[in-house]
C-alpha cells in the first residue's frame, strides 16, 4: 500500500514537472532598473519583465538572461545618444514608504 502510494506521488511530479519548469508570466511585477552613463543617471527608468520560477521559488527573468543584462540593453536603446551602447543598469532600490505614498494617491 505504501509503495503504491509512492508510486502515486511519482507519477503525479512526473506529469507536473513541465508545468513547474515553465515559467509564470502573470505571477511576477516589472523590475525597474535606473540607467547610468558612468556615474551619471540617465532618465527615465526601464522595466524588465520577470517571471515565476519553481526550484528555487522566486521571480527572475524569462528567458534565462540576467535581468541587469537586459536592463542595460533597453537603457542602451532608449538612451541612445547618451549611451553610446555603454550604459549600465542598476536595480532600483525599494522604498516601503514610496510604495504607501503610491497606493495612498491611487485610492485617492
Amino acid at each position: 500500500m505504501r509503495a503504491a502510494r509512492h508510486f502515486s506521488y511519482l507519477c503525479l511530479m512526473f506529469l507536473a514537472s513541465p508545468w513547474l519548469a515553465e515559467p509564470a508570466l502573470a505571477d511576477c511585477s516589472d523590475a525597474t532598473y535606473w540607467c547610468f552613463t558612468g556615474d551619471i543617471r540617465i532618465e527615465p527608468d526601464v522595466r524588465v519583465r520577470q517571471c515565476w520560477q519553481w526550484l528555487p521559488p522566486k521571480c527572475s527573468s524569462c528567458n534565462g538572461r540576467s535581468l541587469r543584462e537586459q536592463a542595460a540593453e533597453k537603457c542602451n536603446q532608449r538612451h541612445e545618444d547618451d549611451c553610446r551602447g555603454n550604459c549600465t543598469a542598476t536595480p532600483k532600490p525599494f522604498r516601503w514608504g514610496r510604495l504607501r505614498e503610491e497606493r495612498h494617491e491611487a485610492l485617492g
